[in-house]
């Protein structure tokens, strides 16, 4: 879920303003699988229209490389994706988080999304992330961010729920 904030007051309504769904797969097992070496994994998402936010419905295929040390991970996304304004755009980032064993532990994202015949969009975002069991996390944050002239603030709030879908290995 994501609250926007918009630079004028008048403008900002809470609403519901995108609906997700992401599958993801493991393809080395490293650190974060208690392995040794980086973990890579590669994620497939769509972005459904929604009826205050989003018209149009939009894929990403994400390459994610993550390494993990004693106090600290460290993952690099990269994702091509075919953009809800039917472009071409290709999404690039950085997320530091705290110690693993934490129960709640800060995070902190960093990007850039270049989409073709549009300004680039940055984006900074500090939060936190809540795991309640072994597969179930909730996470909040507050993003900034800035496209051409335009700077949005957002509070966001998610769930994950981790399963296994029984694909062989």
């Amino acid at each position: 879920m994501v609250l926007q904030l918009a630079d004028e007051v008048s403008e900002a309504e809470p609403g519901f303003e995108q609906a997700s769904l992401s599958l993801k797969r493991v393809l080395r097992e490293g650190f974060l699988q208690q392995a040794t070496g980086i973990s890579i994994a590669t994620e497939l998402s769509l972005t459904f229209p929604t009826s205050s936010g989003l018209s149009q419905a939009s894929a990403q295929w994400a390459l994610i490389v993550s390494q993990r040390w004693r106090d600290l991970t460290f993952h690099l996304n990269v994702a091509p994706e075919w953009t809800n304004s039917q472009g071409f755009g290709l999404f690039s980032g950085v997320i530091l988080e705290a110690h693993d064993e934490w129960t709640v532990r800060p995070v902190a994202e960093i990007f850039a999304f270049p989409q073709h015949g549009l300004s680039t969009l940055y984006s900074g975002l500090v939060g936190a992330i809540w795991r309640i069991r072994e597969n179930l996390s909730l996470d909040t944050a507050f993003r900034l961010a800035r496209w051409d002239t335009t700077n949005a603030m957002e509070v966001r709030a998610g769930v994950t729920w981790g399963f296994n879908v029984g694909f062989p290995r």
